[in-house]
């Protein structure tokens, strides 16, 4: 039964969907690149999850394009940017956990192109 809405994408409710759960810095960046590399959803989805484990429910992650200016697009790498409060010791400490978290490293690995770093705040 047609509903006179126009069929909605699902890669456009994946990136809906993101957008619920991160901030984006430089949207159109973050899009046409989770958009060129479909298989970043799932493992946005899970990294969310896991950094959540580490750093608390409901903390700020905000997802950011890096182009190394010295290189081709091909070289960019997207960033998921912890946002803490907390001491660097505290932070760096929760962070060892994450990296050594076996889910995390194994996807994150699979896709080369997806880091999570922090920005203190």
């Amino acid at each position: 039964m047609a509903t006179g809405r126009p069929a909605v994408k699902a890669p456009e409710l994946d990136l809906k969907h993101l957008e619920r759960m991160y901030g984006f810095r430089n949207r159109q960046d973050v899009i046409g690149f989770i958009r060129e590399r479909p298989h970043l959803v799932p493992l946005l989805l899970e990294a969310k999850t896991r950094i959540e484990k580490h750093f608390g429910k409901g903390v700020p992650v905000v997802l950011e394009v890096s182009v190394d200016p010295e290189a081709d697009r091909e070289d960019s790498e997207l960033f998921a940017c912890i946002q803490t409060p907390l001491s660097v010791d505290e932070a760096h400490e929760r962070m060892e956990h994450l990296d050594k978290d076996c889910a995390l490293s194994a996807f994150v690995e699979s896709a080369g192109d997806f880091c999570v770093d922090m920005e203190f705040v």
